[in-house]
C-alpha cells in the first residue's frame, strides 16, 4: 500500500509538471529542476463520520449505535417527540511531517531522473504542506415523534462532504536536447514555469422519512426512504509559461505575435448536480434482555448528474508526456525528431471531453449486527457487505470504487463510548483516459470516542472526537419534549 501511495503521488506530481521521464541513454537532459511549493488539503466530513452523535440516551446510558444510520428500526420506542441536532466547528491539522510524503516524493524523483540528470544538476525538492480539514458543519438533525403504534422520523443531514485543494507554486524546469539541422548539431533548451490551483467539491445532502413499529414484542421493523442530492464542482487553472532556446536565441510561448498556436496554459471548469433515492429496510429481534440481533438491507438508485464542463488544454508536441508510463517505448522527454527549427514553439490544443451528463451508480448493502449488554457495559458489532460498485462515468471514462466490507465495533459504559472500524474497498480506472489511476485493495481504519451527559430531564449533550481517518470533533444536542 505504501509503494502504491508513493507511485500515485509521483504520477500526480509528474502530470502537473508535464514532465514524464523514462529512457536509456537519451539525448534529453534535465538542466534545472526547481519544484517550488506544494500545498494540498483534504476536507472530509458528513454523517458517515459523525453517526455516533445520532445515538440514543436511555436509563443513564448512551447507545451510540442506536441510530437510523445503523438501522431505521432503532428509532422505535419514543414516547414523546424528540429533536436531535448535530454540528461541528471548522478544524485543520497539518500532517506533512507525520505522513512522510516529502521523503517519498524526493526518493521517487531521484530514481526517475537518474538517466536524465546533467552533470551539474542540483534538484530543488518541493516544499510540501499537507493538511487534513473539516469544514464548519452547520446544524442538521432529525425529529422523532410517536403516531399510535408507530415511531415516525424526519431528518436532514449532509451524507458526505469532500473538498480537495491542490496548489503548486514556483515550479521551474529546463530540459535540453540535441537537434540536427543542416548537418549541424544544435542545442535546444525548453524552459518552463508553472503555477497551478485546483479544487474539487463534492456534496451529498439527504432528506429522510423513517417509520418503525414493533411486532409481537420481540420483533421491530423499520423503513427509511432517503432522497439524495448530489453536487459536484471542479476547477483547475494552470498558469504555464515557457520559452525555447535555439542557438542562443529565445522563442517565447504564450506569444500572441506568433503566426502559429503557442499557448501552453490550461484551465478546467465543471459543475454537475442530480438526485437519487436510497431505500432501507431494517429489523430487530430481541433474543433476551442481554442479546439483540438486527439486520438491514439497502438499495440505491443510479443518478444522472446534469451540468457542463468547459476549458482548454495545450501541449508541446515534442514533449512526450507518456515517457514515464508503463515502458511506453518513448525514450525522450524532449524529442528532437518532433522539433521544427522554424516553429520551435508550436503547440497543440487538446480539447477536454464535454458531456452534459455524469452518470453515478451506487452499491446496495446488507448488514447484520449483534448487541450484548451486561450491567453498565454494552458491546455492539456490525458487519456490512456491499453488492455493486460506486462508479462515476463521464463519457467513456470512468472511476470505479468497489466497496467490499465495513466493520463497526462499539463499546459503551454509561455516558462513555468508543467506535472502532475498518472499511475495505478497491479503486480502479482503465488506461488510457483522463480520469486514469490504479490501486489495489485498500483498508481505511477509523476510530472515535466520546461522552454523553444528561444536563436536564429533557436535554442531553453529546461530544465526539474522531482520530481516523480525519481528526475532528462533533457535538450533538437531543431534546425530549
Amino acid at each position: 500500500m505504501y509503494h502504491n501511495t508513493k507511485k500515485y503521488i509521483f504520477l500526480l506530481f509528474s502530470f502537473i509538471f508535464v514532465q514524464y521521464i523514462y529512457s536509456q541513454e537519451p539525448l534529453s537532459q534535465i538542466e534545472k529542476l526547481r519544484l517550488g511549493q506544494f500545498n494540498s488539503s483534504l476536507s472530509l466530513g458528513g454523517s458517515s463520520f459523525s453517526t455516533e452523535i445520532w445515538g440514543r440516551y436511555s436509563n443513564n446510558k448512551y447507545y451510540p449505535w442506536c441510530s437510523v444510520f445503523e438501522n431505521p428500526a432503532f428509532i422505535y420506542g419514543e414516547k414523546t417527540p424528540k429533536i436531535l441536532l448535530q454540528f461541528a466547528p471548522a478544524q485543520s491539522f497539518g500532517i506533512t511531517h507525520i505522513s512522510g510524503v516529502s521523503s517519498a516524493i524526493n526518493d521517487e524523483l531521484d530514481k526517475s531522473v537518474a538517466s536524465y540528470k546533467s552533470q551539474d544538476l542540483n534538484i530543488d525538492y518541493p516544499l510540501a504542506n499537507l493538511k487534513l480539514k473539516r469544514k464548519t458543519n452547520l446544524p442538521e438533525g432529525m425529529i422523532l415523534f410517536p403516531v399510535k403504534k408507530y415511531t415516525v422520523g424526519l431528518s436532514f443531514h449532509r451524507s458526505l462532504s469532500v473538498s480537495m485543494l491542490l496548489d503548486w507554486v514556483g515550479s521551474e524546469t529546463s530540459i535540453s536536447t540535441e537537434l540536427n539541422s543542416g548537418g549541424v548539431t544544435n542545442k535546444v533548451i525548453l524552459n518552463n514555469y508553472l503555477d497551478t490551483a485546483n479544487q474539487l467539491d463534492y456534496l451529498v445532502t439527504s432528506t429522510n422519512f423513517i417509520i418503525s413499529r414493533v411486532l409481537k414484542n420481540k420483533y421491530i421493523l423499520g423503513f427509511q426512504a432517503e432522497r439524495l442530492y448530489y453536487n459536484l464542482n471542479i476547477s483547475g487553472n494552470w498558469n504555464i509559461q515557457g520559452s525555447m532556446l535555439y542557438n542562443g536565441k529565445e522563442f517565447l510561448f504564450n506569444d500572441p505575435e506568433t503566426l502559429w498556436h503557442t499557448d501552453i496554459t490550461q484551465n478546467l471548469q465543471a459543475h454537475y448536480e442530480g438526485v437519487g433515492w436510497r431505500i432501507n429496510w431494517g429489523g430487530i429481534y430481541i433474543i433476551n434482555s442481554n442479546w439483540i440481533l438486527n439486520g438491514l438491507i439497502s438499495f440505491l438508485s443510479d443518478a444522472q448528474l446534469d451540468g457542463s464542463l468547459s476549458g482548454n488544454r495545450n501541449k508541446i508536441p515534442a514533449l512526450n508526456i507518456k515517457s514515464l508510463k508503463n515502458n511506453a517505448g518513448v525514450d525522450e522527454i524532449l524529442d528532437p525528431a518532433k522539433l521544427n527549427p522554424s516553429q520551435l514553439t508550436l503547440t497543440e490544443n487538446i480539447a477536454w471531453q464535454e458531456h452534459s451528463t455524469l452518470k453515478q451508480t451506487m452499491p446496495g448493502q446488507f448488514k447484520i449486527g449483534f448487541l450484548y449488554t451486561s450491567g453498565k457495559w454494552g458491546f455492539y458489532l456490525s458487519d456490512c457487505f456491499y453488492f455493486g460498485n460506486v462508479c462515476w462515468q463521464y463519457g467513456k471514462d470512468y472511476i470505479k470504487l468497489s466497496p467490499k466490507q465495513r466493520i463497526n465495533f462499539y463499546i459503551n459504559n454509561g455516558g462513555l463510548y468508543s467506535k472502532l472500524g475498518v472499511y475495505l474497498f478497491k479503486t480502479f480506472s482503465p488506461e488510457p483516459q483522463d480520469l486514469s489511476f490504479h490501486s489495489g485493495l485498500l483498508a481505511l481504519p477509523y476510530f472515535s470516542f466520546g461522552y454523553s451527559k444528561k444536563l436536564t430531564k429533557q436535554l442531553v449533550l453529546i461530544g465526539a472526537m474522531g482520530l481516523f481517518p480525519i481528526p475532528g470533533v462533533n457535538f450533538g444536542i437531543q431534546y425530549q419534549l
